[in-house]
């Protein structure tokens, strides 16, 4: 587990790079890493694992933020649903939504291991990892965690200025 709060690097270096060497090689591009560094960041600002508060808490678990929809999306999905398997039997879970989310909280290479499947979920090529790319991949962030926060046009122009220093920071991560 990442000690948190964390530093991008340190999230490239301890979570992210071993978390990608179970995939193909073709998975671990700097595309990849670059998106995956920039949704933690925009998720958690890499300092939680849980939406929320002890009080109130939300329903997002994990530095990628995922709720039990995301995790039956990745387990359901043609373009993921053996690897999806194959992870949760790696890890010595059942592969239910359920399931994967409780291990995303308590496992940081599971999480990042689910995140880079959901965004293979999506037919789209990944965002280019250039500073010019930032519209392209807040496109790309919007359509596959579908943040509560940017469902206003209010909450998305905060949801844009926040993935504009995470997009930033993560190139930074990563150069």
């Amino acid at each position: 587990m990442l000690r948190l709060p964390a530093l991008p690097t340190a999230l490239v270096r301890e979570v992210i790079v071993p978390a990608l060497a179970r995939f193909p090689a073709s998975w671990s591009t700097r595309d990849a890493i670059v998106l995956l560094v920039a949704i933690a960041i925009q998720e958690t600002q890499l300092a939680t694992r849980r939406q929320g508060t002890p009080l109130k808490p939300g329903p997002a678990r994990g530095l990628w933020q995922f709720e039990v929809a995301g995790a039956s999306g990745v387990l359901q999905h043609p373009e993921t649903h053996a690897q999806a398997q194959a992870l949760c039997r790696q890890a010595g879970i059942h592969a239910s939504a359920g399931a994967v989310h409780r291990r995303v909280e308590v496992d940081d290479l599971f999480a990042c291991q689910f995140a880079r499947l959901l965004l293979r979920t999506d037919p789209s090529p990944l965002p280019y990892a250039h500073l010019s790319a930032e519209a392209a991949a807040f496109a790309y962030y919007l359509r596959n965690w579908r943040p509560g926060a940017a469902r206003t046009a209010k909450g998305r122009a905060k949801c844009a200025k926040r993935f504009t220093e995470a997009w930033r920071l993560a190139l930074e991560a990563v150069a």
